[in-house]
């Protein structure tokens, strides 16, 4: 009886709603690890952040200017941004 509905439901294409359950999952899927990615980038370039402002702290007359050349735009902003985000999400992860 079911392979006549679905059978029915194919030939007035109407979708079934066990195809639709798999596709919302396939995408859900994708989503997740599309946005597991990104935060594994978020990751690294924060930790990376946190790396170079150690250093900066430390002797930033030095290293100041030679880390500045590598930074896109020539700013710290970038940087910035990256570190703030990373410490919204550590101060939420606490909560």
């Amino acid at each position: 009886m079911e392979d006549a509905e679905d059978d029915l439901d194919e030939r007035l294409g109407i979708e079934n709603s066990k195809n639709m359950n798999n596709e919302n999952g396939t995408n859900f899927n994708r989503a997740l690890q599309k946005a597991a990615g990104h935060m594994e980038n978020t990751f690294v370039a924060a930790f990376a952040g946190v790396i170079l402002a150690v250093v900066l702290l430390r002797d930033r007359e030095t290293y100041a200017s030679q880390i500045r050349v590598l930074m896109p735009q020539k700013k710290f902003d970038t940087m910035a941004f990256i570190l703030r985000k990373f410490f919204l999400f550590m101060q939420m992860s606490v909560c």
